[in-house]
Order: C-alpha cells, then structure tokens, then sequence
C-alpha cells in the first residue's frame, strides 16, 4: 500500500511543479528540464 500511495505523491507533484511557471520554479532553484529527476529520482 506504500508503494501506492508513494506512486501517488510523487504523481501530484510532479503535476503541481509543472504547472508553476519558470520564475516561482527558479525560486525554489528548479530548473523545468529537473521537474522529473527530482520527483522520481531518476
């Protein structure tokens, strides 16, 4: 059930990141091209 909702969390905000705009990623130092490696770790 972990996996699940892990799966889940990281879903929602790779969603929610990617609906910020370049400024507010920039000021929390994310880049766009980084949204995926930093929510999945891949």
């Amino acid at each position: 059930m972990g996996r699940v909702k892990g799966y889940f969390a990281r879903t929602r905000a790779e969603r929610q990141l990617h609906q910020l705009d370049d400024r507010m990623l920039a000021d929390i130092g994310v880049r766009r091209s980084e949204i995926e490696k930093m929510v999945w770790g891949n």
